[in-house]
């Protein structure tokens, strides 16, 4: 039979393995959840990142809707007018990414 302290102890090491767990899962989510690619963000989306408001959103979609998908970040600071390189560590930093596009999904550039 166990002590008073001993049960005491158990139980804390017990509420700390699942506090530790749900932590866990918890950070897993929210890395999860702040993924955006910026190839098939929508406005909305493209908003809430940080340092892109509405001009800067338009001119994302209006990239590439013109150019069709962002094969790399360099091509997305070319194609974008106002996104250098401190813009994209910021973007990359918020969980933008830009994923790649099969060559047969990516539509043919002008």
């Amino acid at each position: 039979m166990r002590t008073f302290a001993e049960a005491a102890v158990v139980r804390a090491a017990r509420w700390l393995r699942h506090a530790a767990l749900a932590l866990a899962v918890g950070w897993a989510c929210i890395a999860v959840a702040r993924a955006l690619d910026l190839n098939t963000a929508n406005r909305a989306q493209l908003e809430q990142l940080p340092r892109v408001g509405v001009d800067r959103a338009e001119a994302i979609l209006k990239a590439r809707s013109a150019g069709g998908p962002f094969a790399s970040w360099d091509d997305f600071r070319q194609r974008v007018p106002g996104f250098g390189e401190k813009s994209v560590k910021h973007l990359q930093a918020a969980g933008a990414t830009i994923e790649p596009v099969p060559a047969a999904e990516a539509p043919a550039r002008p």
